[in-house]
């Protein structure tokens, strides 16, 4: 299994996960043999290209130009190519599977801090609702 952490504050560190051979593609059924190679650039190919031209976009006078392109591939997965689904409500809630026990670390998993990823808690199985709503009632009486 695949677990994605983002890597840096940048679009691709997460949208590299569904290109042709991408980190999470196995999810979507597509396991790397010549079998499902054919289907998997059927599928992804379109997608693969419009993220390879924005990740060419490297010149950091061309920021917004490379975060404009990502958002272009994005807006492709998810509502041209219906790849993948958003779940997501209005106060933000997204459904998430975690083996890390919540509120035990620094908010922080990317960046100049010193503190990213200390403290994180892993678990042997995912985190029950219950486990984590008596984490959070612990968080919020500290």
């Amino acid at each position: 299994m695949v677990r994605l952490g983002s890597d840096y504050a940048d679009p691709q560190t997460f949208l590299h996960t569904m290109i042709v051979g991408g980190d999470m593609v196995e999810q979507l059924g597509f396991d790397g043999t010549e079998a499902t190679a054919a289907l998997e650039e059927e599928v992804l190919g379109g997608y693969t290209a419009l993220y390879d031209a924005a990740a060419a976009i490297t010149d950091v006078a061309r920021t917004d130009e490379r975060y404009q392109a990502f958002a272009e591939a994005e807006y492709a997965l998810i509502y041209e190519y219906g790849i993948v689904i958003p779940w997501l409500t209005q106060s933000g809630y997204s459904a998430v599977v975690s083996n890390t026990v919540p509120f035990q670390a620094g908010r922080a998993s990317y960046g100049l801090t010193e503190d990213k990823l200390k403290n994180v808690i892993v678990t042997d199985s995912a985190i029950t609702k219950d486990q984590r709503a008596a984490v959070v009632a612990w968080y919020e009486g500290e």
